[in-house]
């Protein structure tokens, strides 16, 4: 008798947990269909994006109808879950180059970068990286002259390297010069005066003030 009510309960509670799941199931595909409702079909593919990213789930994504709606909700999940093979699942090259750039700046993880061949893409890539982790050596790798050297300034306003300073161009004829500014950012980090000797004289006041 004691093994007959025991089996009762446990179909009971298997029963429960079922229903819940049907449950849970029936109100996750009642909310797709509340998408599908919506016209015009912009509304829907927004609601659709936004399910997905309120879930963390690729499902939604495959019912959106625009390709770069679609491609879009790819690219937020796949940097949301810091997966690249959901990267993969985007159909335009540079749009998928674009994800996996998402991917490598959330994760830091500069091998990532090596997958892009758009040069804007993986240049922005590196920079990023760079930035987040300080490493100017990263720099180095950015293929547009202009961008590698905003690089190398903008992680030297992290570390204050002096000696980085000196390798700037100091032919700008205005006020204050890219060298200057970079001599002001080394003294406000390393609080040492001795460097505004080497901005312009009108600069040095304000220079050792900044360092006081």
């Amino acid at each position: 008798m004691k093994s007959i009510y025991l089996a009762f309960i446990l179909f009971f509670l298997l029963g429960c947990t079922s229903n819940t799941n049907n449950g849970q199931e029936n109100f996750e595909d009642l909310e797709i269909k509340n998408c599908f409702q919506m016209n015009p079909e912009t509304s829907k593919n927004i609601c659709l994006q936004e399910l997905a990213e309120e879930r963390n789930s690729l499902e939604p994504c495959g019912d959106i109808s625009s390709l770069g709606f679609k491609e879009d909700c790819y690219t937020k999940i796949a940097t949301s879950l810091e997966k690249i093979e959901v990267c993969e699942k985007i159909e335009t090259t540079e749009s998928k180059q674009f994800c996996f750039g998402k991917i490598a700046e959330k994760t830091n993880d500069e091998s990532i970068c090596l997958k892009i061949t758009h040069l804007g893409i993986k240049d922005t890539c590196y920079n990023e990286i760079a930035k987040s982790l300080a490493k100017i050596e990263l720099c180095d790798k950015i293929s547009n002259e202009k961008t590698q050297l905003t690089c190398k300034y903008k992680v030297n306003n992290i570390i204050g390297n002096f000696e980085f300073c000196e390798t700037l161009d100091d032919s700008d004829s205005s006020i204050m010069s890219m060298k200057d500014s970079c001599y002001l950012d080394v003294v406000k980090i390393t609080n040492d005066p001795s460097y505004c000797e080497k901005v312009k004289p009108t600069l040095k006041k304000g220079c050792e003030t900044t360092s006081s």
